[in-house]
Order: structure tokens, then sequence, then C-alpha cells
């Protein structure tokens, strides 16, 4: 008898992919006919295939034999099958039988195992031998991502929604069976907290058919993103998985990321992953962040003037947008640096229509800090990378002049880096077009060029000053203060006489480098005449002569000799403007005074000069002189006109002041008429005084008696006197009576009258 043998033993399958649904081939033939009889029940069992997803242990297969009613049409799995079979049909020598049956491959990639059968009642079992290593019965393919798959982002701005784009290509398609998981690792630091499956694009790279995911589980912290269970078999040759996440609000470098896929069945799981190449250059780098930049930034003013409202504009531009919408990314604009300026806590921004670039989109209240002479602006639409934009706003200058100070341009809400600190950055002072350099009032200094004045530096004040076309002084950028080397012709003081005791009429005529505006309280004083005469009052009426810009009403004091007035209006820079006032000169002034000129706005002082005052330009003593005439016969009875003749520089005063004791004259050197002797000495006493008497006395030897005639006295009348004579036997008596505020000047009294009587 012979013994059964397997002459012809092959196996292979159709499908090496994972978790795909597989069948497996068998070629079998025999050296014998295997016939089933009621003592022989032959079979074929084949084992060796226990790593499958399906059947499961037990369960029943189908068989499909190529000639039917050879086999039992079904076997139990026990990692293999059992061919048994039927009767009466006989499984012939020499004939090549195949058998197949379905099993669905594991996950996880492997070699093929080895398969064998073993005959019934034969020696043993053998190995049955694969075809080649492609179909060899489960060879399953190991999935992997091949070639290394890249990634790309949209946006490297801070605070920009950002696609994030990932190029892969699975070497086996991944099937539905598999419970497909991809994971994308490392995105890190974005301000994205949620990503549904929604947000998530799968896409063919072949066809453009489009896939979706059944869910997503995105961890921020970390930057993971696991997307599970695709709606089909990905079966093309690449893929683009898209998906998009907020950058950070600040500057970075790039990450560092893995794509990660899982596919897993009842038998088994396998993963694999991928580190992910960046593409297309820095800028498309995942999450790097370009750390932004501030590429412009200007700022200058349109007045330099003290307490003028001063429009600052500040011309700006970014390497990145500033965008409104994110609210962990809302951006402040600071202009920190506005050394004493002046401002309301809220602060209306506007745009400049006629500029270049568009108006910074802007909230239209920035808020004041005075603490450090800032203004914070806040963001209200986005902005463009690289775009121009102007905004201003208004704030009053200090009244003290001062240099221009450094000014800084600071963002916050974004960031230069993780740090969150915020960057800053000195601000460039541009000329602003338009706007010309005003000049010192001196323009024919030669060592001072207007044009070098920094008028467009923001908070840059001009240090007020006031000509008066003597010595002063003007300020310099330093800070320091130098000569008005050539002074103004067109600016001084002027006086109505320089006699002394006489009502004077003084007329001062100033300029300012500045306009003094009463918005600061700005006053003009001119002091060093306390030698003069006013009134015991507080205020002196200003004179019709005086510009319409001062208060009528000044202040005056007479021990200082201080006389004040305040500005009503605007007083322009650069014109004349003209002080009038009364004053009573004094009695003896042998030497020219200085009147200072000065000022103040609020509590700074404002630099002027000196004026020489000049009152007596000889210098020359009080003199008088007396003479009486004789101009007909010298005795009785014969008609005679003495004349008495009060004359010389200076006379006298009856005035209310200081700084004299009165004044006397003498002719004790004697003259004599007809026995009347002029002698003695004529005394004015200090003041206060009413009256100065000048008295004729004589021997009364027969020709002065019995007067009786008329006294002609020419007088100033200016001074507010009133004259009154009497004539008496033995005298003659003139008295000048008067409000005690005028002057006796130059002027003969001549005293006339007819024949004496005779005794």
């Amino acid at each position: 008898v012979r013994t059964p043998q397997l002459v012809v033993a092959r196996i292979w399958q159709r499908t090496a992919l994972p978790c795909a649904a597989n069948t497996i081939y068998l070629n079998l033939s025999t050296n014998v006919p295997l016939l089933n009889t009621s003592l022989c029940q032959p079979f074929i069992a084949v084992s060796g295939l226990a790593v499958v997803a399906s059947p499961f242990a037990g369960a029943s297969v189908t068989l499909s034999p190529s000639i039917a009613n050879v086999f039992n049409a079904t076997s139990v799995w026990n990692g293999g099958v059992n061919l048994t079979i039927v009767g009466p049909a006989v499984f012939e020598a020499g004939p090549t039988y195949t058998v197949s049956f379905d099993v669905t491959n594991p996950a996880r990639g492997q070699a093929s195992p080895t398969v064998s059968a073993m005959l019934w009642n034969s020696l043993g079992p053998v190995s049955i031998q694969p075809f080649n290593d492609s179909t060899a019965p489960l060879y399953i393919i190991q999935a992997a991502l091949i070639p290394t798959p890249t990634i790309r982002q949209s946006s490297s701005f801070p605070c920009a929604p950002n696609v994030i784009s990932i190029s892969f290509q699975p070497n086996v398609p991944l099937m539905v069976s598999c419970n497909v998981t991809l994971t994308v690792a490392g995105l890190v630091t974005t301000q994205t907290s949620v990503i549904t499956p929604s947000n998530v694009s799968l896409i063919g790279s072949a066809l453009g058919e489009v896939y979706t995911m059944n869910s997503s589980l995105w961890n921020q912290g970390t930057g993971v993103l696991a997307l599970a269970g695709v709606s089909s078999d990905l079966r093309s040759q690449g893929f683009n998985l898209s998906f998009s996440v907020v950058n950070p609000n600040y500057g970075r470098t790039e990450v560092q990321t893995t794509l990660s896929g899982r596919i897993v069945n009842i038998a088994n799981d396998q993963t694999f992953s991928s580190a992910l190449v960046a593409v297309g250059g820095q800028c498309k780098a995942p999450l790097f962040v370009q750390a932004p930049l501030i590429t412009t930034k200007s700022i200058y003013q349109s007045t330099p003037y003290p307490c003028a409202v001063n429009t600052l504009t500040v011309v700006f531009a970014t390497s990145v947008p500033l965008l409104s919408t994110v609210p962990t990314c809302l951006t402040n604009i600071t202009v920190s640096g506005l050394t004493n300026a002046l401002s309301p806590s809220n602060v209306s921004i506007f745009g400049q229509s006629s500029s270049p670039s568009a108006a910074a989109p802007l909230a239209a209240l920035g808020l004041w800090t005075p603490l450090t002479f800032s203004l914070q602006a806040t963001l209200a639409a986005d902005s463009q990378a690289g775009t121009q934009y102007y905004f201003s706003f208004n704030v009053t200058n200090p009244a003290a002049g001062q240099a221009p100070p450094s000014v800084t341009l600071t963002l916050s809400g974004i960031w230069t880096n993780s740090s969150l600190l915020p960057f800053f950055v000195p601000m460039d002072r541009v000329a602003p077009s338009g706007l010309t350099s005003p000049a010192y009032l001196n323009t024919y200094l030669p060592s001072y060029v207007g044009s070098d004045e920094p008028v467009g530096a923001p908070l840059y004040v001009r240090s007020a000053a006031l000509e008066v076309g003597q010595a002063g002084s003007y300020p310099t950028l330093s800070g320091a203060t130098t000569a008005f080397t050539f002074p103004r012709s067109d600016v001084g003081v002027s006086r109505s006489s320089s006699i002394p005791c006489d009502l004077n009429v003084i007329t001062i005529t100033i300029v300012s480098n500045v306009p003094l505006l009463p918005s600061c309280s700005p006053v003009v004083t001119f002091s060093g005449l306390s030698r003069f005469v006013a009134n015991p009052s507080s205020t002196i009426s200003l004179t019709a002569g005086t510009s319409t810009v001062f208060n009528l009403t000044a202040s005056w004091s007479q021990s200082s000799g201080t006389l004040t007035t305040a500005l009503t209006s605007v007083m322009l820079a650069d014109r004349t403007y003209t002080v009038q006032f009364n004053m009573t000169n004094p009695n003896n002034l042998t030497s020219a005074t200085q009147v200072t000129v000065a000022g103040s706005i609020g509590s700074v002082s404002v630099s002027g000069g000196q004026l020489p005052f000049v009152v007596t330009s000889d210098n020359q003593s009080p003199a008088v002189s007396v003479n009486i005439a004789n101009n007909g016969a010298n005795y009785c009875g014969q008609t005679y006109t003495p004349v008495l003749t009060v004359g010389g520089t200076t006379t006298g005063c009856i005035a209310q002041s200081s700084g004299w004791s009165g004044f006397s004259f003498d002719v004790s050197g004697g003259t004599t008429i007809d026995g009347v002797a002029l002698a003695g000495t004529y005394y004015v006493p200090a003041p206060p005084l009413s009256s100065v008497v000048v008295t004729v006395s004589g021997s009364q030897v027969g020709c002065v008696g019995n007067l009786s005639a008329s006294l002609v006295l020419p007088v100033n009348t200016n001074c507010g006197l009133r004259v009154s004579t009497s004539i008496v036997r033995g005298s003659v008596q003139v008295v000048v009576t008067g409000s005690t505020a005028g002057c006796v000047i130059g002027t003969p009294i001549n005293i006339s009258f007819p024949s004496p009587d005779v005794d």
C-alpha cells in the first residue's frame, strides 16, 4: 500500500495590505487518490495561519474548491483549515486542486509565517511553499510614511490666523477597517483652544478627493492634534492635511513637529511616525513667528511756543500687521517722554487725511498719563505690515522753555519674545513739511540761523524773551543765554521831559520772541522806577498810547518802583507793542537810571533787558539868579520899574517826592536900589509845602512905601499851580501855591510897579 504524499503544496494570498480582506489560495496534488469510505476519511490539514483579524478561532470558514463537491464546503478555523474529502468524490492523484478561503489581515506588518500541510495517513506535515514574498500568506506590509512628510504654514505674523498644511504619503492605503488615527505633535504656543473635525481638511493629492475625520482631540498645552476615524479608505497617491491655528502674540523660532499614525484591528495595531520637514523658507516653517519691529517711528510738532496748543503728529510702520480681532493681541501704541506737556486724561486722536498714507486705525480717544507724559492709543482695526500710518493729537506746551526731550514709541499686546515685555524704540525727530523755522527776533545775529532751531522736534519749547533794544539775552539750544549783539532799533524807551520835577510821559516799546498767550497769565514788569513819583495808589492807569493787548490798569509799587501790567489778549511774536504811563521826574537825578523790563508766564520768568533812562541831560545843580534893575530916575518921585528875575536851569519844586530836602538861593552879596537892599537867603523847604515866598526889603528911605501896583508873574501852568501876590509897605511878597505836584520852571518872574509914594 502506498503512503499518501503531497506532491504539490503551494500557497499564496491576494493582498498584503494591513487590515485588508484577504484570500488565501492553496494548490494541492497527491501521489495517490484520496477516497472517502467507511474505512478511510481522508483530509488535508493546513496550519500556521494564526495571526489574522478574522476568522476567529473556532469559527466556520467557507472553502471555495476549484472542483465542486470534492471537499467539504466549510471548515472550523484553528489557525488554519482542515480540508475534508467529501464522498463519494475522489481526490484524484495527479491533478492539482485549488482551494481558497477568506481572512482579514492584521494591522501590524509582519513576515509571512511558515505554513504547513499534513495529509491524512501520511508520514507527517510538510511545508507549503509560497510563490514569492509579496504573495506569501499573511505577509503584511508595515505601514510607514514614505517619502518624508513636509509641513508649511500660511502666516508668520504674531496673532495671525495660520493654516498649517502637511503633505504626506503612506506606503499603504489606510483602511477604514484599520481605525486610522493621525497625530500631529509639536505645535506648541498657539493661541488656539479648540480644533474640531470641521476645522480639519484632508484632501487627496491626485484626484482632489475629500475625506473627513470623525473626531479630533486638541491639546493646546502640548500642541498635539489627534484625528481619528477616516470617512473612507485613504487610497490616494498622497494627501494634504490642513487646519488653522492662531499664532502666539510674540516672536519665536520654529517648532519641531512630527506626524504619526496608528492603525488597529482586533488582531493587533501598528504605529508609524516621521519628523515633518519644513518647506518654503523660514517664514513658512511651522510656528515661526516674526518678532515685531517698528520700522518707521517719526514724530513732529506744530509749534514751539510756550503755552500753545501743540499738534503732535506720529508716523509709524511695523514689520508685522497689528491685529485688533484677537482678544489676547489687542495692541497699544504708546508715545512716551513728552516732558512737561499738559493734556486732559482723555485725548482725542485724529488722522491726517492729507498725509500720503492712511490714517492710523486707532480708537478715537487715547489715555494720557501725566506721570510719564505719555499717550496710549489702542488699535481699533487691523493694520498692514510695512504701511506708514499717521495719527495726531493735541497737547499744551509748558510755559518754560526746554530742549527737545527723548521721545519713545512702545508697542504692547504683541511682544518680541516670550518674556512678554513691552519693547520701545527712540523716535526720530523730523522737520514737518510746511512748518518753517520761526527765527529769533534778532534776525541779524550771524551766529544763529533760524533753521538751526529744532522747531519741529516734539516738545521743544522756545524760551520766552523780551527785547528792549539794549542789554538783553535770548536762549540757545544748550540752555545758555547770549546777549543781543545787534539790538533792534524799533524798541526801547522814550520820554516827554528830562526836566526835574516835570510831569513825564514814559513810552516803552518791547517785542517778544514768542506769542504771549492769556491762557498762561503773562505779565510784563518795569522796575527801577522808585525815584520817580506816580501816586501813593497801588494802581496806575496806562495812557492812550498803550497797545490794546495790555490791561490798562497796571499794578504800581512806589517803594520798589515796579510797574506790572497783565495781558488781556495775545501778544504776537516779532511785533512791537507799547506801554505808556505818566510819572513825575525826581528833582535832582544827576545820573541816568536803568529801567529793567522783564516778564513772566505763570510762574516762569521771561528774560528781558535794561533801558538807560535819562532825566537831566546836563546834570546841573539848581541855580537861581535874582536882580532888580532901575530903569528910571533914582530919586523919589521918579518912575522906575524894579524887576525881580527868578531864573536858572531849575527853580525848585512843590512836590511830594523823596530823595531831596529842598534847595536855597543866596543874594546876600547885596544889591541896593534907592536904599532898598536885597539881601538874605531864600529857601524852599523840604516837602510837603504849599508856597514859595520871595521878600524884597529895605531901609524905607522914601522909595518903598504905600506901594500899590500890578504884578505880572508868568509861570509854568502845567504844574497845576496858582499865583497870588501882595504888596505891603517895605516889602514885595510873591506867593506861589498849588497842589504840591509841580514846578516853577526856568521862567523869569517880573515884578513891576509905578512910582512909589515918598514919605
